[in-house]
């Protein structure tokens, strides 16, 4: 049986709950997974994907949803394409990349693209 991750923010919302009902519909063993409860362990040659403290096994396919955790989705997403694994929205990662704040101010200057000025922090103000 294939088996296909969902990777998402918020998997009670639609968008998810009805890519899982489709998926189940044509034999998927499917599973909404929400990047809050990863953990990415790197070790000299591997990274192990843990869920909720357990190992992630490799899936035969993945969908990459939100964009709040853009360079965490972007780990994920490189871990899974060296691992062979099928990324059923490649396409779309690849023409509508989301950038973080950061990133976006960033590309702004570099472009000589005006924007606000922003002050980007991990405290909370």
């Amino acid at each position: 049986m294939k088996s296909l991750y969902i990777f998402t923010l918020l998997p009670t919302a639609y968008a998810p709950q009805r890519l899982a009902e489709e998926a189940l519909k044509v034999g998927c063993d499917v599973r909404l997974i929400n990047y809050d409860d990863l953990s990415i362990v790197l070790r000299e040659g591997d990274a192990q994907i843990m869920y909720q403290d357990n190992e992630l096994i490799v899936p035969s396919a993945c969908i990459f949803r939100a964009n709040k955790h853009v360079a965490f989705k972007d780990a994920l997403l490189n871990i899974y394409v060296n691992k062979k694994v099928r990324i059923l929205n490649s396409e779309t990662l690849k023409l509508w990349q989301n950038l973080d704040k950061c990133t976006q101010h960033i590309e702004f200057a570099q472009a000589d693209i005006p924007f606000v000025e922003t002050i980007l922090t991990t405290s909370q103000i």
